[in-house]
């Protein structure tokens, strides 16, 4: 996995987001799942469609790149099993905003 350090202006931006999206929910930072999840249908019943009303942060898998690994060691794997891992690992994160590098 490669990633990089935020520039000072996206942590700007990241941090102006995260107040944003707390105010308008009427949430306490960092947002619960249900908080975004009131967020959400709140722009949805309002028809928002502003990008920079939506900024906030990602949390991605590349889910060919793990597969591609484990082919290279030749490891036995239960795919159903890989996806379920995955989801029990960044669950956690995406629910506290936690979403530091590894």
């Amino acid at each position: 996995m490669t990633s990089r350090p935020l520039t000072i202006e996206e942590q700007s931006a990241l941090e102006a987001g995260f107040a944003f999206a707390a105010r308008i929910a009427s949430a306490v930072r960092p947002l619960s799942l249900e908080d975004v999840q009131n967020l959400y249908d709140g722009f949805l019943n309002e028809g928002v469609d502003d990008a920079d009303a939506m900024i906030g942060s990602s949390i991605y898998v590349h889910p060919i790149s793990m597969l591609q690994k484990r082919l290279g060691r030749r490891e036995t794997i239960n795919i159903e099993q890989l996806c379920n891992d995955t989801l029990a690992q960044i669950g956690p994160s995406a629910a506290s905003g936690n979403f530091a590098p590894r």
